[in-house]
């Protein structure tokens, strides 16, 4: 696998404007890093770096047009998008803040690990007020 692969998904993770696709490719983009048998550009690396702040940004723009109705998100919406949440969260855990933007420091770090707890925790209300939450243990409905 070449770096170029991972900068093309990234390309297309920052066009997109629908919150599955960016899921999926989010998810994918990590799959290659993940099990990339190659070292890492530093651009490829800078590259991969933006991706994960720009989808935490696609992250709480859906939040936020959900908080202001501006979109009624579908259960399939919902059920992606805490996918990516819980995906996003591993991941914030992970970085290391020198690698990132001078303008992504600590703080914002932290802010958007706060924002994504709430949007995790405001999509499960979601999903009990729809009867669609299930545990994943049992598959019991709540």
């Amino acid at each position: 696998m070449e770096g170029w692969e991972i900068i093309e998904i990234s390309n297309q993770i920052i066009d997109s404007k629908n919150i599955i696709e960016v899921q999926r490719l989010y998810i994918e983009l990590t799959d290659k890093l993940e099990r990339g048998n190659f070292a890492p550009s530093k651009e490829v690396m800078k590259k991969s770096n933006e991706v994960f702040i720009i989808t935490t940004g696609k992250c709480r723009d859906f939040y936020e047009e959900w908080g202001r109705k501006e979109i009624n998100p579908t259960d399939e919406q919902l059920d992606w998008t805490e996918n990516l949440v819980n995906k996003l969260l591993v991941d914030i855990d992970k970085l290391s803040i020198q690698e990132f933007p001078i303008f992504y420091d600590k703080t914002r770090q932290l802010a958007d690990k706060k924002g994504l707890k709430l949007c995790k925790e405001n999509i499960w209300k979601e999903k009990i007020n729809r009867g669609n939450f299930y545990t994943k243990n049992n598959n019991t409905k709540y």
